[in-house]
């Protein structure tokens, strides 16, 4: 009777080890079940703030359109005429006027032209100590 003691030791060592191992394999299974449904759960929300800002996108883009097309640059050509009123009669009969002759007189009598000054000239500048 000692041997069938053994062998119902045994079988029930066996028995207990697979009903652990069975509760760790459904455990996992189930873990990860959970696990998938969460990511889908993520995904979901995520596609739906994706399509949510589509959306907003889609009607920010109509209404700028909208605005657009109420807002158009159009572009005139204005035409203004201007009267032009002439004080001395420059070329009419005459090709000079009275400051005109004078520089010319000038020259043709031979007195040089003013010569220009020059600058003064720039004091030295002290070195400081």
């Amino acid at each position: 009777m000692t041997w069938l003691r053994q062998y119902l030791y045994g079988i029930a060592a066996m028995f207990v080890l697979g009903l652990i191992i069975g509760a760790y394999v459904k455990g996992r299974g189930d873990a990860l079940a959970s696990c998938d449904r969460r990511v889908a759960a993520i995904y979901a929300e995520a596609q739906q703030q994706k399509d949510a800002e589509a959306e907003r996108q889609r009607s920010a883009s109509a209404s700028f359109e909208k605005e657009t097309q109420r807002v158009r640059t159009v572009y005139r050509d204005i035409v203004r005429e201007v009267d032009k009123i002439i004080d001395r009669p420059v070329y009419t009969g005459v090709c000079l006027d009275d400051d005109g002759v004078s520089v010319v007189n000038r020259a043709f009598a031979g007195s040089p032209a003013a010569p220009a000054e020059p600058d003064p000239a720039v004091p030295a500048v002290e070195p400081t100590r």
